[in-house]
């Protein structure tokens, strides 16, 4: 298999339709940027990076039929600190790099509200939002389990679950307390019946402001006009505290309650023509930033731990510490580009040039020349004069029927007219 040519470590493929908002919704399970990212640990034993990743890029471009093959030396970075293992330190890497097991994660992540089709009610179920409920597990695993967070309810109760959980869980989890129902998709399905979970709302719930999570950060363009431009991106750090962060270069520090930006200029300028994309005009996307940081607290956070892949792990997590991996916004520059109608109209004149030349060579060298004596020779009056004698002697004859015909008639009508009497 390609993982074995390639001598990967550890893959991690993305592919997201829109962005998350991290200051609205908190922090993902699996946090994921805009578009497609794709970022591997190789073997130590490769030499040649550059040639593995092509070859890689190219296999599994061809598996998820995208084009990841232009995941090129243009577009990748190879960074020292925002990426590692999952589970493992720089210094446990070298020794665990040998392990030949094959880990298979898959992840949907989707915002959905639940008060667009439903005419604005609040109330929600597994049908009314996916269309159907759940009539069996995965055959591939052992267990299948839905977790509904039941946090909001630990304050006052808004609203119920039906049908009944297999099971109510709270644990502690970086001094925050949370609550999850969870349900046994085996046992419900094992006997025919399908699992619809559905929420019911007593009353209507008025949501107010929506803490922001400890660290986001917002990223965008600067300048205007099409010869010089900038990016600029905010970091934000919501809570008491000074929290170091790694943004593709080491920040020393970032300051209790405050925003760092982070912005450089750039010039737009004219590229080589093999350089644009097949759609010059649309602008060229920018790969969006990542942030990594450790949180003190675990404020709005969801993510698995480094050393876990499953949902249930997170029920004894008594770390005090919780690794964070935030993307940005990707971004969409618009630089000068060429009047790529030229190179048509030069071919169109190239050719019109190119065919006029080669008809007169062709008439010239193809046509045959005939000397005529204009004594013999009809002029175009001449011509005319033969034409119509010509069409005059094939005009149709009258039958001599009908010629019989009509002169009975006019006998016939000349008698009558004789002998009408006279009156004086």
């Amino acid at each position: 298999m390609f993982w074995q040519h390639t001598k990967l470590q550890e893959l991690h493929l993305t592919q997201t339709q829109g962005v998350w908002r991290h200051q609205i919704w908190g922090y993902p399970i699996e946090d994921a940027a805009p578009g497609a990212e794709l970022w591997v640990w190789f073997k130590p034993e490769v030499k040649d990076v550059d040639k593995t990743w092509a070859d890689l890029v190219n296999a599994v471009s061809g598996l998820f039929c995208s084009s990841l093959n232009f995941l090129d030396a243009k577009s990748t970075v190879a960074p020292r600190w925002s990426f590692k293992p999952r589970g493992l330190t720089p210094e446990s890497y070298a020794a665990s790099s040998d392990s030949a097991a094959v880990e298979l994660t898959q992840s949907l992540l989707l915002v959905v509200d639940a008060t667009i089709n439903n005419n604005r009610q609040q109330d929600w179920s597994l049908r009314k939002v996916f269309g159907q409920p759940l009539t069996s597990q995965c055959p591939l695993a052992s267990s299948s389990r839905v977790f509904v967070d039941m946090t909001d309810n630990l304050e006052g109760k808004k609203f119920t679950l039906s049908p009944q959980p297999t099971q109510q869980q709270e644990f502690l989890r970086g001094g925050k307390h949370r609550q999850f129902s969870i349900y046994e998709v085996g046992e419900f399905t094992s006997i025919g019946k399908a699992l619809n979970i559905a929420a019911q709302h007593e009353s209507p719930v008025q949501y107010g402001m929506v803490s922001a999570p400890p660290v986001y950060a917002h990223r965008y363009i600067t300048g205007y006009g099409l010869e010089n431009g900038g990016i600029s991106c905010h970091i934000f750090n919501t809570i008491d505290a000074y929290i170091p962060v790694v943004y593709m270069d080491t920040l020393p520090c970032l300051a209790p309650m405050s925003v760092t930006k982070v912005s450089f200029q750039f010039e737009r300028a004219f590229l080589k023509w093999t350089e644009y994309p097949p759609d010059a005009n649309h602008g060229f996307y920018i790969n969006s930033a990542v942030i990594s940081t450790i949180l003190p607290t675990a404020s709005h956070f969801t993510s698995l731990p480094l050393n876990a892949s499953t949902i249930v792990q997170i029920l004894n997590d008594s770390s005090t510490q919780f690794f964070l991996r935030l993307h940005t916004e990707s971004l969409l520059v618009s630089l000068p580009t060429p009047d790529f109608s030229m190179p048509y109209n030069v071919i169109c004149l190239a050719c019109t040039v190119v065919a006029v030349a080669f008809g007169s060579v062709h008439n010239l060298t193809t046509r045959r020349f005939v000397l005529l004596d204009p004594a013999t020779t009809k002029g175009l009056l001449a011509r005319l004069k033969g034409l119509l004698s010509f069409r005059r002697k094939k005009a149709p004859q009258t039958p001599a029927s009908e010629e019989t015909e009509s002169v009975n008639v006019k006998s016939s009508t000349e008698q009558k007219e004789t002998n009408l009497p006279t009156v004086e």
